[in-house]
């Protein structure tokens, strides 16, 4: 039940007048019994009493509140450079705009910085523009044949010689090289053919007279290896002869296990499958955004309305106790906290209803239900969500063209095998049969090998020696020859072709190259130097001396800028529209950035007072407020209030809530004092009494009611209180007439008397 509308203050204060009122109530009483049974005995007298009407009207609970009228903006004025006052041109009083001069300094030395600044711009302007320009065309020109003809010169002696002398040297080397073989008995082929063959025989003798470990394993797991081959290829001929049951099961489980890995990568999802649910998903993520949207302006309209606060919180409270209880059912806990969790949801949808009969739907834009329903809808998007990734996650990847062709290979690679099981070909046939014989044949070599390898006999050990000595005679034979003319060439002529050819080989060297490493070195470094003369010729300015310049060049803009600015400063112009409050300095004073010469206020207002934490629930942005200044007395100003300091002041406890008044004709003035009335709750259709008719008993409020000269005593339940009637949620209905005064000393069934006001 709403005793009162009007703080903590004005509870103590009714209480106080409440309870002198009824040490009055009992005196009086008192009084009366000492001689009320004589009178009653002889007929009780009517008590005269004021009655009116229940009515139904509109009423309205205040908060009121002292506080001032303060400006709107103040500011001590300051210039931004220093330097003496020319002229001051407004006094205390002045009116001013926003933009209008208010002080002006002296400015030569300002203008001739200025200047200065314009002039170093210039400069390094023009210093740039010479660097962007870039060089002379006739010194790029110069430096780029001088390279290019360096470069040629390079190229040249990098090529070697003529062609046709290069052409003349080889010729000489090919007619000195035939002309030398003809002369001698055997070629240099035949003489290294005879080494390779000696050395092939040296090293069977050895591996024969002392095999190592590693030739020993070496023969041995070629042996193994000649056996396996053989094994495998007499398995493969009799499975192609006498296949058993078994080998055909297994060929027929491989083919239907192909079989099964070809259906299922053709039955796996579509690219389009998974489009769609990729599409689900996006639609599903926007719908939640969209609902999400819809909630969060619901919630920015109940924030700023009475009540709105205690809703949204309220919700919050259900979400989280109904998200407890989700994941509770989804977890291992026992039944005594899933009962828990279910009071407490019901305990929070219970406290939603409560906190939606304080809300002020009437400035919104939507109903209980339709925010009901926004909070179901974000709850439904949500989980529709959930449920198309669960279904995109779930869907295997589509199939590759490369995964569905290996599938298909496989199939048909099981199907070749069966067939050849069931029914093989001549030509299968022989083939195995042909690779039992190879292998065979390989088994016997190695063996034949490793048995050598192992216990020579002293046969195999006089083939390996006389082997070697026979290579070895060949290649003594070959060397001899190789040394000697043919038949009928004297050794003389032998060594002229020898000579003839080592010089065709010289001249051939030299055609090809006719420049020594220090001759190219040489050429590069000057080819070096000729291309950096160029660049610098093409560009004589680098990319840092453009940086460097282009920076100076913005130093130089920024110094200007920077000249103008203070040259601007020299000019103090109001901040906003405003009045002189204070002027601090005259003519001729010296000011700067830290000496102010006037102060200004605005010529708006505001009405500043504070409101202890109790309170501050009840007052919103936008409210209206009502208020009167003692100059004013006899009219009341309007307002509403602009901002609620999100903190609290420390040493006060107490939050500053700022008003702005409705005052076209100027009358409020910083520094007035002033009474506020703040409507914190309304109502339009009420059924209301005067506030004298409420009674105050300590079990509760009582009201009499005038039916047939008798003052009947009822409890009622009250509501709002306004400045002069009280509601009345329970006890009386509309055009019963109540006791408005001489009802203080009245009891139930006491006769009465109205008198007519």
């Amino acid at each position: 039940m709403e005793i009162s509308q009007e703080g903590r203050s004005g509870m103590r204060l009714r209480f106080s007048r409440w309870l002198g009122l009824a040490l009055v109530s009992l005196v009086a009483l008192a009084a009366c019994q000492g001689q009320g049974d004589g009178q009653q005995s002889a007929g009780a007298v009517a008590v005269p009493v004021r009655v009116a009407s229940v009515r139904e009207g509109a009423i309205s609970a205040t908060l009121s509140f002292s506080g001032s009228i303060q400006a709107a903006d103040q500011v001590e004025l300051l210039p931004g450079t220093s330097g003496r006052i020319e002229r001051i041109l407004v006094d205390v009083g002045s009116v001013v705009r926003q933009g209008e001069p208010i002080a002006q300094l002296e400015t030569d030395t300002l203008r001739a910085a200025l200047k200065s600044a314009a002039a170093t711009l210039q400069s390094a302007q023009a210093q740039l523009n010479n660097a962007l320009a870039g060089a002379r065309p006739e010194q790029v020109a110069a430096a780029r044949a001088g390279l290019e003809a360096a470069r040629v010169k390079l190229t040249d002696m990098r090529d070697g010689g003529r062609a046709e002398q290069i052409a003349t040297a080889e010729a000489n080397v090919a007619r000195a090289q035939a002309r030398l073989y003809e002369l001698r008995a055997i070629s240099q082929a035949q003489v290294d053919k005879a080494a390779a063959d000696l050395a092939s025989a040296e090293a069977r003798l050895n591996q024969v007279l002392n095999p190592t470990l590693a030739d020993l394993q070496a023969a041995e797991a070629a042996a193994g290896a000649a056996q396996a081959s053989l094994q495998s290829a007499q398995a493969g001929l009799d499975r192609l002869l006498h296949p058993g049951p078994g080998d055909v099961a297994v060929a027929e489980a491989n083919l239907e296990s192909a079989r099964a890995r070809l259906a299922a990568v053709r039955e796996r999802p579509t690219i389009g499958i998974i489009e769609e649910a990729q599409r689900a998903v996006e639609g599903a993520r926007e719908a939640l955004l969209e609902a999400q949207r819809r909630l969060a302006g619901f919630d920015n309209q109940l924030r700023d309305v009475s009540g709105g606060a205690a809703y949204l919180a309220a919700w919050s409270a259900l979400n989280t106790v109904r998200t407890r209880l989700e994941q509770d059912l989804a977890g291992n806990v026992p039944p005594t906290q899933l009962q828990a969790d279910q009071l407490a949801v019901e305990a929070a949808w219970q406290g939603i209803e409560n906190a939606e009969r304080d809300v002020v739907w009437s400035k919104l834009g939507f109903t209980a239900g339709e925010y009901t329903a926004a909070q179901s809808g974000v709850k439904t998007a949500t989980q529709n969500l959930k449920d198309a990734r669960k279904t995109l996650v779930d869907l295997d990847p589509a199939p590759k063209d490369e995964e569905l062709r290996a599938a298909e290979v496989a199939v048909r690679s099981a199907e070749a095998s069966l067939d050849r099981l069931v029914n093989p070909s001549a030509a299968d046939v022989a083939a195995a049969q042909a690779a039992v014989d190879q292998a065979r044949s390989a088994l016997a070599a190695a063996q034949n090998r490793l048995t050598t390898l192992k216990d020579p006999t002293p046969a195999d050990v006089e083939a390996a020696r006389a082997a070697v000595a026979s290579a070895r005679v060949a290649f003594q034979a070959a060397q001899a020859k190789w040394g000697q003319p043919k038949d009928g060439v004297s050794p003389s002529e032998l060594q002229a072709a020898e000579s003839d050819l080592i010089r065709a080989q010289n001249d051939l060297a030299l055609a090809r190259n006719p420049f020594t490493a220090a001759d190219l070195q040489a050429q590069e470094q000057q080819v070096a130097q000729l291309a950096n003369q160029a660049t610098l010729a093409e560009n004589p300015y680098t990319s840092h001396d453009l940086q460097r310049l282009t920076a100076g060049v913005a130093v130089a803009e920024a110094a200007v800028e920077q000249a103008r600015l203070v040259l601007d400063q020299a000019t103090v112009t109001a901040p906003f529209d405003a009045i002189v409050a204070k002027k601090y300095l005259s003519r001729g004073a010296l000011a700067g950035p830290a000496t102010p010469i006037v102060s200004l206020v605005s010529s708006r207002v505001e009405v500043v007072f504070h409101v202890e934490e109790a309170a501050l629930g009840r007052i919103g942005t936008d409210q209206a407020v009502t208020f009167t200044v003692p100059a004013y007395e006899e009219r009341a100003f309007m307002g509403q209030v602009s901002s609620i300091a999100p903190i609290a002041d420390a040493a006060s406890r107490t939050f500053t809530v700022k008003i702005t008044p409705e005052d076209a004709a100027g009358r409020l003035k910083a520094g007035m004092f002033a009474n506020l009335q703040v409507i914190v709750a309304g109502r339009e259709r009420a059924l209301v009494i005067p506030r004298p008719a409420a009674l105050e008993r300590p079990d509760g409020p009582v009201v009499f009611v005038v039916r047939d000269g008798t003052a009947e005593m009822r409890r009622v339940r009250l509501g709002l209180t306004g400045d002069s009637d009280v509601e009345v949620l329970e006890g009386l209905a509309a055009g019963e007439a109540v006791v408005v005064q001489g009802n203080r000393t009245l009891r139930d069934n006491d006769p009465v008397k109205v008198i007519e006001p």
